[in-house]
């Protein structure tokens, strides 16, 4: 009687381990399947970006499109076009999607990113030296983290992406820096197209 329970012990034992492994692998497959996912929706939002770059003859309508899809993408409040004038004191934003937002607030951000060249992630707007005008710090009311990348054509820098997450929001990642840093380049070869 006693060496069959320990029998059913030990294999009741055995049967909670294999449950539990299996459970990690299963969570991992999850993950493996939400990142494929997303990965497709990606590049399906890219193909869709170039096709639109490429094909449609209205500028205007086809940075609109651009900037829509853009907002989805990355699950943000805005996404905003901006071309410098040559000593990158006056930005002009060409195109807003969804909600407004007061973009003089992030200018000094927004000339450091077309001024260099580099594309740059604030994470706390608010609180960014960034996106300080003197030694007030300007808080967005409706903005948090913001990415802006570049827009760049034959090495030269023609103007500025941004795409704004809500406060409250989420931070974006170096992966979604890079896949924006993509979408930039299919616009700036629109602009040098048109």
């Amino acid at each position: 009687q006693d060496k069959l329970e320990t029998l059913v012990e030990a294999r009741t034992n055995e049967l909670s381990e294999a449950n539990k492994l299996l459970a990690r692998e299963i969570g991992v497959r999850k993950h493996a399947e939400e990142t494929l996912q997303n990965r497709v929706r990606e590049l399906n939002t890219l193909n869709r970006i170039s096709h639109t770059v490429t094909s449609v003859n209205d500028l205007p309508r086809a940075l609109e499109m651009v900037a829509e899809s853009v907002t989805a993408l990355f699950s943000a409040s805005g996404c905003y076009m901006f071309t410098p004038d040559v000593h990158l004191t006056q930005i002009s934003a060409l195109q807003e999607c969804m909600r407004r937002h007061d973009i003089r607030k992030i200018l000094p951000a927004i000339r450091q990113a077309a001024g260099e060249g580099e594309a740059l992630i604030i994470d706390d707007a608010g609180h960014d030296d960034r996106v300080r005008n003197g030694s007030q710090a300007l808080l967005l009311d409706s903005v948090r983290t913001v990415m802006l990348v570049p827009l760049k054509t034959r090495g030269e820098v023609i103007g500025c992406l941004g795409v704004a997450a809500p406060a409250g929001g989420r931070k974006f990642t170096a992966t979604e820096l890079s896949l924006f840093e993509t979408i930039a380049s299919d616009i700036a070869s629109a602009f040098a197209n048109a």
